[in-house]
């Protein structure tokens, strides 16, 4: 699998170019189990990827919050992983998460038909993060699969692993960080 750092400046396409899907053939398969969470929801979260290359080499991608929600995590997550392959993929993204299976798979398109309604008429929640969720999923060639955690999925245990460290190390900095702020108010 290739990564590309954050820094990497990808080329720009001319206004012509035919989507990316017809100009390259697709690396792959890749297997990707995301995750997310917060302690309490909401508060300190954390997300997590973990990929599978077809060579079979695993890289972890993980990082944290300190207010937010589980279901931003959880697209987050997604987000991350996708934007981290560097070239056109066909991914298979593991989630736990309902919300984000379904949603990419069932209420991402019609969301943006519907100029970011849901089906109540009412914005769409974490319309920033499926937004660029959609810019995402549009470089690649994704398969969506929910997976409930608690079935034996050892990659969805690393996963999980991953994103309670993060919880840990979020809650660790806004309790850091609180009583920063009560030792200045007591000068």
């Amino acid at each position: 699998m290739t990564l590309s750092s954050p820094d990497a400046a990808k080329p720009p396409m001319p206004d012509n170019a035919p989507p990316s899907s017809s100009l390259v053939t697709p690396a792959g398969p890749i297997s990707v189990w995301i995750g997310g969470a917060c302690q309490p929801n909401p508060g300190c979260g954390a997300w997590a990827a973990v990929t599978r290359d077809p060579d079979g080499d695993v890289t972890e991608l993980s990082g944290h919050h300190i207010q937010t929600t589980n279901n931003r995590m959880e697209l987050y997550a997604a987000i991350r992983a996708l934007e981290a392959l560097s070239q056109l993929s066909d991914v298979t993204v593991h989630s736990d998460s309902e919300y984000v299976s379904t949603g990419a798979r069932l209420w991402l398109r019609k969301w943006k038909a519907c100029r970011w309604r849901n089906a109540k008429g009412k914005a769409v929640l974490n319309r920033d993060l499926w937004q660029r969720l959609s810019f995402a999923i549009d470089q690649h060639i994704v398969t969506w699969c929910h997976a409930p955690r608690g079935e034996h999925d050892p990659m969805g245990e690393r996963v999980s692993r991953l994103v309670f460290k993060g919880v840990r190390r979020a809650d660790a900095i806004r309790r850091q960080r609180s009583y920063l702020l009560q030792d200045e108010v007591e000068f």
